[in-house]
């Protein structure tokens, strides 16, 4: 008796001819920009593989679900993809959802590739079958802190969180990176999740009289911390780092986000010298004319790519642990993008990227940072 590929493996979301691909994340209300340019990026990949003929004669099949950028939503996402019969997931958002997904993905072995946030907890310690790819907040702190320690010579930081996985692990790493220095925040403040006033921490935080401020937070309550900044007259260095939203922020900002200093994980999109970054709009341009590049969908479009390449590693008798296998064979894979922005797995290490790339917003556009000193103010000379 002859058996079909896909009996014989009989792997969940794979049969002769597709494979299933989970792609939970937060597609209404505040936060709904991170989790559809994430998933316009991730899709814009694999509608790229999937008209070349899709990954060993399989074609991939996105299945989406809207967890709301809410914990208790994304288990009920979770359940949904299981009954669906998803092979993996990809393309998250949120740091608070992730941490749930993982403890799920892990019970269940099914392998999670690719999260817009980078809680520590994704790789300290590395877990089998959740990779990101995207350095770590924590390691993001600490870049920031040496920047202004070393070569601006500031030493009085603060910090604004969110009370939530996301806000705490900015904290820690501030603190950690801080006390590297035989220092710590001269304040640190919280807000919670969601809300709109944030008048107590920006009062705390103020008194303290901070150089620089670490703004751990949604793009909203960055914008709304800095304008009120700016009504008072005061501008210290404000730091906006990659789990904020840096493509949301920056139009909402208009004026008032000259200056501010940033940070993200991948290039700036204007770089078609790139390889991957080339590609990328190339994609976007035929699969959603009517969006514009940003660092967003281009993070979502290199989960697509790892995500890929682990499919492509595993070969055609595809099964989750030969896909988790091949994803760890991954061993300073230049993707096409930027030096130092190599991908690597080992048994350690799932973050898979180290480097982060600083920049600063100028008349609504971000500039590298071309002389660290000149960043005293969040007014320097360049604006006008």
């Amino acid at each position: 008796m002859l058996f079909s590929v896909s009996a014989a493996i009989a792997e969940v979301g794979v049969t002769d001819t597709e494979i299933d691909i989970g792609n939970p994340n937060v597609q209404t209300g505040d936060n709904a920009f991170s989790g559809i340019q994430t998933s316009i990026g991730l899709n814009s990949y694999i509608k790229t593989i999937n008209a070349a003929g899709g990954v060993n004669g399989r074609q991939i099949k996105v299945l989406q679900c809207d967890d709301k950028y809410d914990p208790e939503s994304a288990v009920s996402c979770f359940e949904q993809l299981q009954k669906s019969g998803v092979f993996a997931i990809a393309g998250l958002v949120g740091s608070a959802p992730l941490i749930k997904y993982i403890r799920l993905c892990s019970l269940s072995k099914t392998p999670l590739v690719g999260c817009y946030s980078g809680p520590q907890l994704v790789s300290s310690p590395a877990k089998r079958y959740i990779f990101t790819v995207r350095p770590g907040y924590q390691d993001e702190e600490r870049q920031f802190v040496d920047h202004m320690w070393n070569d601006v010579g500031i030493k009085k930081v603060a910090v604004l969180y969110q009370d939530d996985a996301y806000g705490h692990d900015h904290l820690k790493g501030l603190e950690e990176a801080l006390k590297s220095h035989g220092s710590s925040p001269v304040a640190a403040a919280a807000y919670r999740r969601n809300a709109t006033d944030i008048t107590a921490a920006f009062d705390e935080i103020r008194k303290a009289q901070p150089e620089a401020i670490s703004l751990a937070a949604n793009h909203n309550q960055c914008l709304t911390f800095i304008k009120m900044a700016r009504t008072a007259h005061w501008s210290p260095v404000f730091y906006i780092n990659s789990g904020a939203n840096v493509d949301a922020f920056v139009p909402a900002a208009k004026d008032d986000g000259d200056g501010v200093l940033i940070s993200e994980v991948v290039p700036d999109v204007s770089r078609i010298d790139l390889p991957l970054i080339s590609s990328y709009r190339k994609a976007l341009q035929k699969f959603y004319p009517n969006e514009k590049p940003c660092f967003t969908s281009l993070r979502g479009y290199i989960d697509g790519v790892v995500l890929v390449e682990g499919l492509k590693r595993a070969g055609k008798d595809l099964t989750r642990e030969k896909f988790v296998d091949g994803l760890d064979s991954i061993h300073n894979w230049n993707i096409g993008l930027q030096k130092g922005t190599d991908v690597t797995y080992n048994s350690t290490d799932h973050f898979g990227m180290h480097k982060y790339t600083f920049g600063v917003v100028k008349h609504g556009a971000i500039v590298p940072v071309a002389v660290w000193k000149d960043l005293k103010s969040t007014k320097p000379a360049f604006v006008e």
